[in-house]
């Protein structure tokens, strides 16, 4: 059944029949064996920043091309989350976030070029939701997190049900992708961790996403670069890999192989490497660059890369050279904050659940139970049955940031996240930000003191968004506010009172921030 009007509760459904979220890899791996099979599997949710936005293209333009389906959310599966050292290698759960990895020393000092990809990823909002496995499954050309990846040398742990048991297999990364949106992993089989060897502290990576804006957007081209020296003046070994020029992201082995044969450290190497790697590419034309222009791109970042890690080893060809500030090279390093987020605690459903589905929340320091269906969004529930109507609806897409909540301390998009994932979770809204008296906030107060409230429309949000910076140890640098409201979008301020506000309020923390 199709919804006849925007705004109505069916509107918010999304065609989910159901909601199931096992507490264990085996419970999930085998309910995914068990339901593979059914005319509509079931869809598998960890983060929901894509699938979301699919699922609602799908439903409300061609509802007839798929039935009902149920969820699979993996929220509850412990085992699929965290980051460690195993021998000499670097293990990452697939359930892992963006900015749990952004934030993580194993991932800063091991896995540097995945450690400044992160800090690229989208906004806080994206980040404190989308998954490392999620990006990987979507087999996107332009993913971000791809080129770190490859040049680490990763290999994905996909599970899947065999004999009574959970039987993993391994998998290069650059096997996995088989094209745009399609990936090795096996209809029931589930992404279970990424695993990288752990990266020499003597080596060098540069790392570029060249896109239109700095913030919520993807690449027109993206490079990585892996040098490790050998201690005599040479490499043993260099990995090049480009995105969004390609059906799929890729390796340039033959730059590699032209490196290790004396090519780095050398101008006229540099310049042949560097065509090398345009000649390799196959891009496309299309609303974001031609496929001339990205080509031109790859050579040139390409050689940007080369000539800047070659500077910061002392070639002395490159003296005093300086890649632009949207490139950034660096070793193995410390995490870029030593705040940790605070912990997420999404509750198991061992048993698939249809129809209303019961679900107790704290909302604004309150407990909550509501019967709500299973593919209902946060932000409907609290406009249409709690009438908590600071939370705005607008893109709908994750783009905007109007409707940011704080979700177990986290900023995130309540369009993009599952009522039902609030289980046993804390929620608050821009009207749980007042101080207890009913009196503003002291962000907000200070937001109307430098004028940073006009139309009012994205105002919630950036609330949410600059008091989640504060709650997570943000600092109050012009650079760090900049890009706490980075998700947000305004379209009357021009973001400078904004700032303003930001910095005011910064100024007058002193010790700490909470929602008293």
């Amino acid at each position: 059944m199709r919804p006849e009007a925007r705004g109505t509760r069916m509107d918010w459904e999304l065609g989910i029949s159901g909601y199931i979220a096992p507490a264990t890899l085996s419970a999930a791996v085998r309910y995914l064996a068990e339901s593979s099979t059914q005319e509509y599997p079931p869809l598998v949710w960890a983060g929901g920043t894509d699938l979301m936005p699919r699922m609602r293209m799908r439903w409300l333009d061609s509802p007839e091309q798929g039935g009902l389906q149920s969820l699979l959310s993996l929220r509850s599966v412990s085992e699929l989350s965290g980051i460690e050292v195993v021998g000499d290698m670097l293990r990452i759960g697939s359930l892992t976030t963006i900015e749990e990895m952004r934030r993580s020393p194993l991932i800063s000092a091991h896995a540097p070029a995945l450690a400044i990809a992160c800090d690229l990823f989208a906004s806080f909002q994206i980040r404190h939701a989308a998954t490392l496995g999620g990006t990987l499954v979507n087999a996107s050309p332009a993913a971000d997190t791809a080129g770190p990846l490859l040049v680490h040398q990763a290999v994905v742990v996909c599970a899947g049900w065999r004999d009574g048991g959970v039987d993993e297999r391994h998998i290069p990364l650059a096997e996995f992708w088989l094209g745009p949106g399609r990936c090795a992993l096996a209809a029931d089989e589930l992404l279970v961790a990424v695993e990288l060897p752990i990266f020499p502290d003597s080596g060098w990576v540069a790392y570029e996403k060249h896109c239109r804006r700095p913030a919520k957007d993807i690449s027109i081209v993206s490079i990585t670069l892996a040098v490790e020296p050998d201690g005599d003046g040479g490499l043993c070994r260099s990995s090049l890999a480009l995105g969004a020029v390609a059906p799929t992201p890729l390796l340039v082995p033959q730059v590699a192989e032209l490196l290790a044969e004396g090519g780095f450290g050398s101008k006229e190497g540099h310049s042949r490497a560097s065509r090398m790697a345009a000649e390799a590419a196959s891009p496309i034309d299309d609303v974001r660059g031609s496929a001339a222009h990205r080509r031109h791109l790859v050579e040139v970042l390409t050689h940007r890369a080369l000539d800047g890690i070659a500077a910061r080893m002392g070639y002395s060809d490159f003296n005093g050279y300086e890649p632009p500030q949207r490139m950034t090279i660096t070793q193995s390093g410390s995490a870029l904050t030593n705040c940790e987020l605070p912990p997420m605690t999404p509750q198991p459903s061992a048993e698939l659940q249809e129809g209303d589905i019961e679900v107790n929340f704290t909302l604004n320091g309150g407990p909550m139970r509501r019967n709500i269906a299973a593919g209902a969004t946060l932000v409907a529930l609290l406009r249409e049955d709690e009438n908590l109507t600071g939370t705005k609806i607008a893109c709908e897409e994750g783009e905007c940031g109007a409707c940011s909540v704080l979700l177990d301390g986290r900023a995130v998009q309540s369009c993009l996240t599952l009522a039902v994932e609030c289980e046993g979770r804390e929620v608050v809204t821009v009207e749980g930000v007042y101080a207890p008296d009913g009196e503003l906030h002291d962000l907000m107060e200070d937001m109307l003191i430098e004028g940073g409230v006009q139309c009012g429309f994205c105002s919630p949000g950036m609330v949410i968004s600059g008091l989640s910076h504060f709650l997570n140890g943000g600092g109050g640098g012009e650079q760090e506010l900049a890009r706490a409201i980075e998700g947000n979008l305004c379209r009357c301020t021009g973001y400078l009172r904004l700032l303003s506000g930001l910095e005011r309020h910064a100024a007058r923390l002193g010790g700490g921030v909470g929602l008293e």
